[in-house]
């Protein structure tokens, strides 16, 4: 036990000591540089106190211009409010429009072209409308029968028309594809993130391309109608001349004047 006690007091003293002389040292060291190692704390201070201010407004600034020109919020959940509402009132008329019925064909042989030519509709192509516009119109004639330039006219007649239905039928079938196509748009539109909006109306640009570019079809189509009217007209002038030529060959025993 005195040897523990006697540890003690050495210690003791040993930290006595030492705070003894840390105090002196402390006393020794003029007051002046004191002051300057306390400003120079203060004044560290004080900049890291300015630094994080202005760190704090720059990511206010940034907050407000992402909030008020990034991602307007309440702008943007207007604009999608309004985008579900207009969706939601003319859908119902589309669909009411789409299910109207049209048919008015009653025999078999016209039943099954009118149903061939709306195929479109339902996801089908043209590729039935030619059995069932022979079925109707009848077939090509033979030279055998006619007037070979008369058989000519009336199978690119024919071969027109039937051109002519097809491509209604699958411009149906691509007008339903692209319908279905924007229907998509709008509902990715009303939950669109910020940033995103560019690629949502990217996909519309070339679904509007495809639009366009069937429409161009079917007005191609339209003109190749018009030139084969047309060259029909020429045609049937050029039949009625040589008629015309051979009956008065007929009567005065010479070429017409």
């Amino acid at each position: 036990m005195s040897m523990e006690r006697e540890e003690q007091r050495w210690g003791l003293a040993t930290r006595l000591m030492v705070g003894t002389a840390v105090v002196a040292g402390l006393w020794l060291v003029p007051s002046k540089v004191y002051a300057s190692i306390f400003t120079s704390i203060i004044s560290s201070v004080q900049n890291i106190a300015n630094i994080e201010g202005q760190i704090s407004k720059s990511q206010s600034a940034i907050n407000q211009f992402t909030q008020t020109v990034i991602a307007p919020v309440q702008e943007m959940n207007a604009v999608k409010s309004w985008m579900s509402h207009a969706e939601s009132a003319y859908q119902g008329y589309f669909a009411q429009i789409g299910g109207l019925g049209v048919r008015s064909a009653t025999l078999p042989a016209t039943t099954s072209l009118e149903s061939a030519l709306r195929m479109g509709y339902t996801g089908g192509t043209g590729s039935a409308v030619s059995g069932a516009y022979a079925n109707v119109y009848g077939g090509p004639l033979s030279t055998t029968v006619v007037d070979p330039a008369i058989a000519a006219e009336v199978d690119m007649k024919d071969a027109t028309a039937q051109e002519a239905m097809s491509l209604a039928a699958n411009s149906d079938a691509a007008t339903e594809q692209l319908l279905g196509y924007a229907k998509n748009l709008e509902q990715s539109a009303a939950v669109t993130a910020p940033g995103t909006a560019d690629q949502v109306a990217a996909q519309a640009t070339a679904l509007q391309l495809q639009s366009h570019a069937m429409m161009h079809r079917v007005l191609a189509s339209l003109l190749r109608q018009e030139a084969v009217r047309l060259a029909s007209v020429s045609a049937q002038w050029k039949h009625a001349t040589a008629i015309h030529s051979q009956a008065w060959q007929s009567i005065s025993g010479g070429p017409s004047e």
